[in-house]
């Protein structure tokens, strides 16, 4: 009979199994033009790895003096004595037209999807926006970027107001994660006066 083995080598089997899987990123962004595993992909990766290997993982919020914390405990099912954890800070997100329990949903989901992606080791190209090389080549030269090559950033269309206003939130969700500034963004779209106005306070 085998020696069952420790929860260390156990998140070392899982680590393993999700790199070698194979499995292709769904999600795309338009702006910096990158794949990524969508939170459904990470949330199936690490649960089929954890199911595999005899793990399980458990997500808390924590509020404390200086804000809040994001714990993640993963233990070995086999015995739960067995531990390990993974802590960040993080905060409530202020969302416009979204009341208090979206903004907490929103930092749990967040925040639990960047801790599951620390401890199972899982690399994405949206926490380095600069190994793309299209965003190389923004920074590089910026201004070989003609100017009736870049889409219009708008936040209200007459035609389409829904699809538009989701499409400006995603892009200010993506500025905000990456610590993009307005200038940052004028690199890659036309602004208006009236859209940057709203950028700023967005932004914030």
């Amino acid at each position: 009979m085998s020696e069952e083995k420790n929860i260390y080598q156990k998140l070392h089997e899982a680590r393993k199994y999700i790199r070698t899987c194979g499995t292709k990123r769904d999600g795309h962004n338009d702006y910096s033009n990158y794949d990524y595993f969508t939170p459904v992909q990470i949330s199936q990766l690490v649960f089929q790895a954890c199911e595999d290997q005899g793990l399980i993982s458990v997500f808390n919020l924590v509020r404390n003096e200086l804000g809040y914390d994001g714990r993640l405990e993963i233990f070995n099912i086999v015995d739960p004595k067995e531990t390990i954890s993974f802590q960040m800070a993080t905060a409530i997100p202020n969302i416009t037209a979204t009341n208090a329990t979206q903004q907490l949903g929103g930092a749990m989901t967040y925040t639990e999807r960047y801790l599951l992606m620390t401890a199972f080791d899982i690399k994405d190209n949206n926490l380095d926006p600069d190994t793309t090389e299209q965003t190389k080549k923004r920074a590089e030269s910026p201004k070989e970027n003609a100017k009736d090559e870049l889409k219009w950033l708008n936040k209200w269309s007459d035609k389409e107001h829904t699809k538009e206003l989701s499409y400006y939130w995603k892009v200010v969700a993506n500025a905000k994660e990456n610590k993009k500034t307005v200038a940052d963004l004028k690199l890659v779209f036309k602004i208006g006066k009236d859209v940057e106005k709203e950028l700023i306070n967005d932004l914030k």
